[in-house]
């Protein structure tokens, strides 16, 4: 039997330490690597948290999990920004794999420190980089052959390359309901809209002239009108701008999340001050604004040929964009999102009606829930695709408790999923400022928050 125990299926994350200014300099040029560290390992959505404290070229801290688990490291750091941890691996890694005590006891033997009893040393080799606030390198751990009579039967190291990316300051509030909600405000709005006045919006979308340039000869695109036809206000408006990297003078400007938070969020300025959260990841605002034009993918498929003119318009509007993979990723999901709720808002009643009979047989038992989705009208279940889509519409609005609503993201982890996933995702902000937010707030600034009505522009109204 072989168990690699050193990689936990439950991967955790304790609470992230947020700091508000960029790290401070030690002395005789070590680098300072103090503060918090996002772990972009083998897995993206290990959300690991590497926590240092740094005495001249000695550091010490853990690696924190979001079940609350941890494990210690300790080692060196070197003027040329080079670093040896040795991470110790406590008994806990055994018991989550089933390891007898016995085959544990012997891994100790043959890799244990004196210093910590118990546990097994691995070794964590980083080079530290300034200029893109990464650790990267190598960790050395090993996995363990045994078997179920015979007991430990050998032990082999194993490396895997390894990345660490600084935490520097704390994001900007929770937008993620106030986006859906809006999102099923502009879906109920088109439907509810005569067919004349549906069909001029989805063109709009795409509004683009092309004419020849007289000294290149070549095709020059004017999409002026479909670069303004949409928006979601609320992000698209006030996302405020970094203060330059490069002028030490330049102080950027506020956005509208920094000012309503009282300067207690979106810090430091530089790189967080452009930022919200947005499905459990910090994201640019503007970034976010393209969950709408997902949306309107959904809502204009029935027009003919807009979805493959609405490629052209993306690519017109995004060409030059720094973010544009990230604009694509927020599409998807807002297209994603349009799927459930363009469903829901076309036969709202009969889906309300249902949901008020699966809040009857949750109050029973699981067989009255169970015989409910048996029940269920055939062309609701007719496929598993179909019949999973169903069941997160009607758990949405029929939920426990009763303020549930199928704007509540809660509902929607394949979303979240998805933006923790990306391979891209906002790379200015998300990968070094924290969505930590809510826990600087007072109760009556966070509800000021959440109480934001978010409103959005579709041309022609």
């Amino acid at each position: 039997m072989t168990r690699y125990f050193l990689r936990p299926l439950a991967v955790a994350f304790l609470a992230i330490i947020s700091m508000t200014a960029l790290p401070r300099a030690t002395a005789d040029n070590i680098p300072s690597l103090e503060g918090t560290w996002r772990w972009e390992g083998d897995n993206r959505n290990d959300d690991r948290r590497m926590v240092l404290i740094q005495n001249g070229t000695t550091v010490k801290g853990k690696i924190n999990y979001r079940d609350g688990k941890s494990r210690t490291v300790e080692g060196t750091i070197a003027q040329d920004g080079s670093v040896e941890l040795a991470e110790f691996i406590p008994p806990s890694a055994a018991t989550d794999v089933g390891m007898p005590a016995s085959v544990w006891n012997e891994v100790v033997k043959r890799r244990g420190d004196t210093q910590h009893p118990g546990h097994a040393r691995g070794k964590i080799k980083l080079q530290y980089s300034a200029e893109r606030n990464e650790l990267t390198g190598e960790r050395t751990t090993f996995n363990v052959h045994w078997k179920t009579l015979s007991g430990f039967q050998d032990l082999k190291d194993e490396q895997d390359p390894i990345k660490f990316v600084r935490v520097l300051g704390t994001c900007g509030p929770d937008v993620t309901q106030n986006t859906l909600i809006v999102l099923k405000q502009i879906a109920q709005d088109y439907l509810q809209g005569k067919k004349d006045v549906q069909e001029a919006r989805c063109n709009e979308l795409v509004n683009v002239s092309v004419s020849l340039d007289k000294t290149t000869y070549k095709p020059k695109v004017n999409a002026t009108a479909a670069n303004v036809a949409w928006d979601i206000i609320t992000l698209f408006e006030e996302p405020g701008e970094y203060p330059s990297s490069k002028i030490k003078d330049d102080p950027g400007s506020p956005s509208r999340w920094e000012t309503m938070t009282g300067q207690k969020c979106c810090l430091p300025r530089w790189p967080c001050v452009k930022s919200v959260e947005f499905f459990g990841t910090c994201q640019d605002p503007q970034v976010v604004n393209y969950t709408m034009w997902g949306i309107t993918k959904v809502l204009c498929r029935d027009h003919w040929g807009i979805n493959t003119k609405q490629k052209i318009g993306a690519w017109i509007r995004n060409q030059n964009s720094p973010d544009r993979a990230d604009q694509e990723m927020m599409a998807e999901l807002g297209e994603k999102y349009g799927e459930t709720i363009v469903k829901f808002l076309k036969n709202e009643q009969r889906y309300r009606g249902l949901a008020r009979k699966y809040q009857a047989a949750v109050r029973g038992n699981s067989a009255d829930v169970e015989r409910f989705y048996r029940e269920l009208p055939k062309d609701l279940r007719n496929s598993p695709e179909e019949l999973a889509l169903t069941k997160k519409i009607i758990v949405g609005i029929g939920g426990l408790p009763k303020d549930n609503d199928v704007a509540n993201p809660i509902f929607f982890p394949e979303l979240r999923q998805m933006v923790a996933t990306h391979e891209e995702s906002s790379k200015r902000v998300t990968r070094v400022c924290d969505a930590v937010c809510t826990q600087k707030l007072a109760s009556d600034e966070l509800q000021q928050i959440n109480s934001l009505k978010f409103t959005y522009r579709w041309f022609p109204r």
